[in-house]
């Protein structure tokens, strides 16, 4: 349970969760985000994880975006698109969600032992098997 925070609630202010907010975003000359502008700083693009583009809803109010799934130099996750209705390669940029810095998870490798009978007539042995897990 969530206490009250006693603030009081302004309508105006209110957004819905996940909604992208514009970003102002420093491209390289392929169009690919090398900094964004978080709270006012600037943070380096470390790593493009993934991109995927989105065409949807022809029909109606037609959406076209190039999604970009970026690790910044805090070592924050970030998933942000160009709007490609609206913006060109340097305006137009969104950011859709953001993962609080935080390291990536391990990687441990764990052996894993199921028992499989041999014949008939003997007890079940033990054989090991490797695979890999993330653990949080």
């Amino acid at each position: 349970m969530v206490t009250d925070s006693g603030a009081t609630l302004c309508p105006d202010r209110l957004r819905r969760l996940g909604e992208p907010q514009p970003v102002d975003t420093r491209v390289d000359p392929l169009g690919r985000p090398v900094a964004i502008r978080l709270k006012g700083r600037w943070l380096a693009v470390q790593k493009v994880r993934d991109v995927w583009r989105i065409d949807d809803e022809w029909w109606r109010a037609e959406i076209s975006r190039l999604y970009f799934l970026i690790a910044l130099a805090n070592g924050r996750l970030c998933m942000v698109f160009r709007d490609l209705i609206v913006g060109d390669s340097r305006r137009g940029w969104f950011l859709q969600d953001a993962a609080p810095s935080q390291p990536a998870a391990p990687v441990v490798r764990v052996l894993v032992a199921p028992e499989v009978p041999t014949r008939a007539d003997e007890t079940p042995k033990k054989v090991a098997q490797q695979g890999s897990h993330a653990v949080a």
